[in-house]
């Protein structure tokens, strides 16, 4: 319509940023809550590279917006919130399918990873999304008690499931168990 094509030649005569300086006392993202965040972000080329701190993450991000995009991050801890049970907190995934189809492709390092109380040590993380499906094509937690390497396949259409194909090695299994809860 008339409306919309003057709207986008309006959006399109808007400057478009290179640079965002943001600070905050807790800001809600992805089903999380950041506290005393800190963000700084600028654009190189296609890509915005940024800062992160706040309690709940913190380290380098870049982000290439082609395609579906891509996240790189590279984090010197990233804490998950979860539930008083322990559990990550349902309102941290995606309610739609639409929105799971949309996600970028992650390329995530954090070398503290924790959900809730229990800390699982480093996290490796390198995913792809395909529309149906999204591709784990490497994950890996590691800490002194025990390593998880894997591949795992999310299909986001009916019938959905999660595939994962891992092996998990126990170097302590009573705290290997004690980090999983048990």
């Amino acid at each position: 319509t008339a409306r919309s094509s003057s709207r986008s030649c309006a959006a399109a005569a808007l400057p478009r940023p290179d640079r965002i300086d943001l600070r905050a006392e807790a800001l809600d993202a992805f089903g999380q809550t950041f506290h005393d965040l800190r963000l700084s972000a600028s654009l190189a080329g296609p890509r915005w590279r940024a800062t992160l701190g706040s309690r709940e993450a913190s380290g380098e991000l870049q982000f290439d917006p082609s395609g579906r995009g891509a996240v790189r991050a590279r984090l010197r801890h990233l804490a998950v919130a979860s539930t008083a049970d322990g559990e990550a907190r349902p309102d941290a995934a995606p309610d739609t399918r639409d929105s799971l189809e949309t996600l970028p492709a992650l390329d995530v390092v954090a070398e503290r990873f924790s959900v809730g109380e229990r800390q699982f040590g480093r996290l490796e993380l390198q995913a792809v999304n395909e529309a149906a499906n999204w591709r784990i094509e490497t994950l890996s937690i590691g800490n002194a008690d025990g390593r998880l390497d894997g591949k795992a396949v999310w299909r986001m259409r009916s019938p959905r499931r999660f595939e994962l194909d891992f092996l998990l090695v126990a170097n302590d299994a009573g705290g290997l168990l004690e980090r999983l809860g048990f």
